[in-house]
């Protein structure tokens, strides 16, 4: 067989290559075109405010009935720094399990009495999606775990673990929420789980991109994004705090509007904390965090330094990272046995410090798990 002449086999790459790059301009510009009918955060917002989720039939299997998506759960909140929270007395389905919430927009089966009854002990959760439980059913939550396991140490005690986790907090709006209205609960001690995403903001409050920047490649940070996305799955979790100071990428730095800024970055963490410290202090409320700040070096050493001179109490903690905890390959929210394995550490940390357990249970002088 005689070979290709080598013009027509220049001829043939260059046609490859050219096609190639047209295919890339043409997906360059379909994204640009996506973008430029992106909502801004306030719309976006506002349009939530409108929409319902599909009422609970029964079960949650059929795609159908499920919520499309977090907007359909969540409304603007009056409070600035909240930006946004869970709508009240909703029961629907979402990411295949029942989601219900009372008539005090938190996820639970029933309200919780204010003033806090006597004889009651009360916890209260601060978190994002993995403490409201994404994916699970309430009863699997870590934070309802932690309240069965704190009832049996103390049966003599009414124990309540108020869940006041809404998906796609940071630590900002936690700490806003808890000025607003988990104080009211009267809580006996405040448990924050904070997660390495909460030096971001929720992807529902960055600005649109602009589809006329001509400084970056929205294919390309597509392709990070999907890059990142087989780094999880390969265990390097997006749960865990970044080993240098975390940064937004520039692209979504130059998204965060600027009545947000003080809210991300290591700066806007720790502004938070001390938001949380200060308000619980006066109250006589002992904060208990759960971060994973292992194996971090110098930053994580600022950071315990940090809560140390707050006074904010920060148990030996370690977050249950594992694929084999996630929800599937795609999903690194935990599923039941990673809820109840988060569950058993959190409460070795409790029982480790006694602060944040019921007076009845510390007197037992109980073991670690």
């Amino acid at each position: 067989m005689r070979p290709w002449p080598l013009r027509f086999t220049l001829f043939r790459a260059t046609s490859a290559i050219c096609g190639v790059l047209a295919a890339c301009v043409l997906l360059e510009l379909a994204l640009r075109v996506h973008a430029a009918f992106d909502p801004i955060p306030e719309q976006a917002l506002a349009l939530a405010a409108r929409m319902q989720p599909p009422a609970f039939r029964r079960d949650c299997k059929q795609q159908s009935l499920q919520a499309s998506g977090l907007t359909e759960l969540v409304r603007p909140s009056a409070d600035p720094d909240i930006v946004y929270e869970l709508k009240p007395n909703i029961d629907t389905c979402w990411l295949g399990v029942r989601i219900s919430t009372n008539a005090d927009a938190v996820r639970a089966a029933r309200r919780y009495a204010r003033p806090k009854p006597a004889g009651t002990w009360r916890v209260l959760l601060l978190g994002d999606s993995q403490t409201f439980g994404a994916g699970v059913d309430l009863d699997d939550t870590w934070g309802a775990r932690v309240e069965r396991e704190l009832a049996a140490l103390a049966p003599a005690t009414a124990v309540e673990v108020v869940n006041a986790g809404v998906p796609g907090y940071n630590t900002a709006q936690e700490a806003a929420h808890f000025l607003r209205h988990g104080h009211s609960y009267e809580p006996d001690c405040v448990i924050v789980l904070a997660i390495g995403n909460d030096f971001n903001l929720p992807h529902l409050m960055f600005s649109p991109r602009d589809p006329f920047d001509l400084t970056t490649s929205y294919l390309w940070s597509s392709l990070t994004s999907l890059r990142d996305r087989r780094n999880a799955a390969n265990g390097q979790s997006w749960f865990e705090v970044a080993d240098e100071v975390p940064r937004l990428e520039e692209e979504a730095a130059a998204r965060v509007p600027t009545h947000y800024r003080h809210m991300v970055g290591v700066a806007g963490y720790q502004r938070a904390q001390r938001a949380l410290a200060v308000a619980t202090r006066a109250r006589g409320i002992p904060l208990v965090v759960f971060a994973d700040y292992h194996k971090r070096g110098a930053l994580a050493a600022a950071l315990r330094r940090h809560e140390q001179v707050l006074g904010i109490l920060h148990p030996d903690y370690e977050y249950p990272g594992s694929p084999k905890y996630w929800l599937s390959a795609e999903d690194a929210h935990l599923n039941p046995s990673g809820n109840a394995e988060l569950a058993r550490r959190v409460l070795a940390g409790l029982r480790a410090t006694e602060v944040c357990l019921p007076p009845e249970a510390r007197t037992q002088n109980t073991s670690a798990p």
